[in-house]
């Protein structure tokens, strides 16, 4: 396995009582153009301290060592919680012996008369747990697909369970409060003259009653992002932050601020606001791209909450007329 160059070198692990040994295992590694550090010990105590303290990419150890096993060696791996090939490298190992350790959960093993296996097995076990670490996270990021999507549906539904716009917006900041869990969540909307108000928020709110009915200080300074559809993203320690807004966010204890525009065929309804009070919290994707998966709905609601009220007057305005019009 050869290294490129600029790629960061493997760090191993040897866990060897023969110095002769390790050094043999060096030279066949730096053979094959390997490039490595290493840390060597031959008692389990230290192991244990290294693998604890320091991360590694794979462990070489022998079979037997004094006073304790390579079952010992695994056992303190496990322990560790890193997640790394452990290879066998042992002057005898019975064929019967050599199916117990990979059964036990060791990776491979390599006989010292025959060292030069040693590169092409770091290879393929490492390829191998590579392998394993991206499956692994395929099926995380599948799993947190689907929650999310769950996630979505569930407050998507609520928006459909009434007509009533007040209602569709309160049960989706009480939704997304209970989901991602901030400080305060609520919505601002602009009145008759574009100016932005909080109209709806959280039930479980920091303050609730103190923010409903408030003019949207963030919005002046973020209109023409907010506008173009962008995910807003504020944290205290920024230094982009203007200079205008600096004194808000220290009135209203912001340590970070997550906004996603109602943006409905480029037309602005307002936007979904989130505030993290008690810690500095750094957004995720997946939370990031949750609001904006629910911000578009939820835009989707008002637009035809609108539309609603536009038909309900028209009819009104018609039923009017005809009653005129039969006298």
């Amino acid at each position: 396995m050869q290294k490129q160059k600029g790629e960061p070198r493997l760090k191993l692990l040897i866990v060897e009582d023969v110095l002769a040994d390790v050094e043999l295992m060096v030279i066949a590694l730096e053979t094959a153009e390997i490039q490595f550090t290493y840390d060597a010990v031959d008692n389990l105590k230290h192991g244990e301290q290294l693998l604890q303290t320091k991360h590694y990419d794979a462990v070489l150890t022998d079979y037997r060592l004094p006073q304790f096993t390579a079952y010992q060696v695994l056992q303190l791996l496990q322990q560790s919680a890193q997640e790394i090939p452990l290879i066998l490298v042992t002057g005898n190992l019975g064929e019967e012996a050599a199916v117990e350790c990979i059964k036990a959960g060791m990776t491979d093993y390599v006989l010292k008369e025959r060292l030069f296996r040693l590169p092409m097995v770091l290879q393929r076990s490492l390829a191998e747990f590579a392998l394993r670490r991206q499956q692994k996270a395929s099926i995380v990021r599948i799993q947190q697909q689907a929650q999310q999507q769950a996630i979505i549906n569930r407050i998507v539904q609520a928006m459909r369970e009434t007509l009533i716009l007040n209602e569709v917006l309160q049960s989706t900041v009480d939704a997304l409060h209970d989901t991602l869990n901030p400080s305060r969540c609520f919505i601002f909307q602009p009145d008759a003259q574009t100016e932005m108000w909080v109209n709806h928020a959280s039930a479980a709110t920091l303050n609730r009653e103190d923010c409903l009915g408030v003019k949207c200080f963030i919005y002046p300074h973020y209109q023409e992002a907010l506008h173009q559809g962008e995910i807003i993203t504020i944290s205290r320690t920024d230094s982009t932050v203007p200079l205008a807004l600096q004194d808000f966010v220290t009135i209203w204890s912001l340590n970070s601020v997550l906004i996603a525009p109602l943006l409905y065929q480029q037309t602005l309804l307002g936007g979904i606001i989130l505030h993290q009070c008690d810690r500095d919290r750094i957004w995720t994707q997946d939370e990031i791209a949750l609001l904006q998966a629910i911000s578009n709905q939820c835009a989707i609601a008002i637009h035809q909450a609108q539309l609603f009220h536009q038909l309900q007057q028209q009819t009104q305005w018609e039923k009017h007329l005809i009653k005129f019009l039969a006298q």
